[in-house]
C-alpha cells in the first residue's frame, strides 16, 4: 500500500503528535493536518507521514510550522536541500553583523508586542520593506527572504540572546541582549544566565520577606555578579518579563506576584541531582 493509499491521520492524531513535540495552537494543528491528510482539505498530493517525535524529521516539521507554512512532503524536501547553503550563510556572518541584525529583528518583535499585545510570526519579523542593511544582505539578489533563511537566521539570534521563542504560537519576543543594548552600544546577554539570576532573586526574596515578589521588587533585588542592575526600572522589567515568561524562568500570577517558572525549577532540580551524584561518587571512592 502506498503512502497515498494508507489511512490518513485524523485531526486528533495530529494534535496528539504536536503535544509530544511541545507545539500548541490551532494554526499549527490546521497546517499539520492539511499536510498529513491533504484529501480532507481537497488537495491531491502525497500525505506527510508523521515521524517519531524525537526524530530529525520531527524537528524539521516544527521549524516549518514556526514559519506558518504547511509541512508538506515537498516542503520537507526543499528544507533538506536548502539546509546546507543556509548554514553556510549563517557561518559567513560575523558576530558584529549578527548582532546588528539581532538589534533590528528584536526591535521589531518588541514593537509588535507593544502595538498588538502578542508576538509576531517569523514572517512578520522579516517582512519587507528591508530598509535596514542587514535585511538587505539577507534578502540577497532575490529581493525577499525565504522561510528557510528565516529559520537559519533565527537560531544564532536566539543563542546570542536577541530573540526568545517557545513552541506556543506568537510567543516570539525580544531577548535580554536587546534590553541591555542601546542605539550606540551593543551588549550581548546570555538568556540562561540572566534567567537564572532573576529566578534566584525570586526565591531569595520569598525566603527573606515571606511573600512572592512583584516586578517592582525585582528591579531592586536582581543584580549581576558585578553589582549591575538587570532591570533599569519597572517599565524595563515589565518589558523583559515577556521573554522571562516565554523561556520558563518565571510565571506571573493574576495579582502580579511572581513565581519561579518550570525552567527555573528544572534547573534547580538538575543542579541538586548533580550535587548528590558528585557527593555519592566522592563517598563511594573513599569507601573503596
Amino acid at each position: 500500500m502506498s503512502s497515498s493509499d494508507a489511512p490518513q491521520p485524523t485531526e486528533a492524531t495530529c494534535k496528539a503528535w504536536l503535544t509530544q513535540v511541545g507545539v500548541t495552537g490551532e494554526d499549527s494543528l490546521r497546517l499539520l493536518h492539511r499536510a498529513a491528510a491533504p484529501s480532507s482539505a481537497g488537495f491531491a498530493r502525497e500525505p506527510l507521514v508523521l515521524p517519531e517525535p524525537r526524530s530529525d524529521d520531527a524537528t524539521i516539521i516544527v521549524r516549518i510550522l514556526r514559519t506558518q507554512t504547511t509541512p508538506t512532503v515537498a516542503a520537507m524536501a526543499t528544507w533538506r536541500a536548502q539546509r546546507a547553503p543556509r548554514e553556510r550563510l549563517e557561518m559567513t556572518m560575523s558576530r558584529t553583523q549578527l548582532d546588528e541584525l539581532g538589534q533590528v529583528i528584536a526591535g521589531r518583535a518588541d514593537r509588535h508586542w507593544r502595538e498588538n499585545g502578542c508576538g509576531p510570526t517569523w514572517m512578520e519579523l522579516f517582512r519587507a520593506p528591508y530598509d535596514e542593511q542587514q535585511l538587505h544582505d539577507l534578502a540577497a539578489e532575490r529581493g525577499h527572504i525565504d522561510r528557510f533563511t528565516m529559520s537559519t537566521a533565527m537560531r544564532p539570534l536566539m543563542s546570542r540572546g536577541w530573540i526568545v521563542a517557545s513552541n506556543q504560537e506568537r510567543s516570539t519576543c525580544a531577548g535580554p541582549s536587546f534590553y541591555a543594548s542601546t542605539a550606540g552600544a551593543i551588549r550581548v546577554r546570555n538568556r540562561n544566565q540572566v534567567g537564572e539570576l532573576v529566578a534566584h532573586s525570586v526565591g531569595k526574596f520569598r525566603s527573606m520577606h515571606g511573600r512572592r515578589p512583584h516586578l517592582r521588587d525585582l528591579v531592586l533585588e536582581t543584580r549581576t555578579r558585578n553589582g549591575q542592575n538587570v532591570f533599569r526600572d519597572v517599565s524595563d522589567a515589565e518589558a523583559q518579563a515577556r521573554w522571562l515568561v516565554c523561556a520558563g524562568w518565571i510565571t506571573i500570577e493574576d495579582d502580579g506576584a511572581i513565581k519561579r517558572g518550570p525552567r527555573a525549577r528544572k534547573f534547580s532540580e538538575d543542579r541538586r541531582a548533580a550535587r548528590i551524584a558528585a557527593r555519592a561518587a566522592t563517598t563511594g571512592w573513599g569507601e573503596r
